[in-house]
């Protein structure tokens, strides 16, 4: 397996994990009632990142597939 491979991984696993955990916790409070402020600024923040790391994840992937 080559580094890219991995680089690409990588990048995927790390925005799954952003994306689910930022929603997941988001959502917990929402049904908890306890939305509290740093909540609002947090999740956001994971929902961004994630969607950032996947997009960079999958523009990688279209690259090595050009090759």
């Amino acid at each position: 397996m080559k580094s890219r491979d991995l680089v690409e991984r990588l990048y995927v696993w790390i925005a799954c994990v952003l994306l689910v955990g930022g929603f997941g916790v988001h959502q917990w409070m929402l049904l908890q009632g306890r939305l509290a402020e740093w909540t609002a600024r947090i999740a956001p923040t994971n929902l961004l990142v994630g969607w950032f790391l996947l997009g960079l994840g999958l523009l990688l992937a279209m690259w090595r597939r050009g090759e």
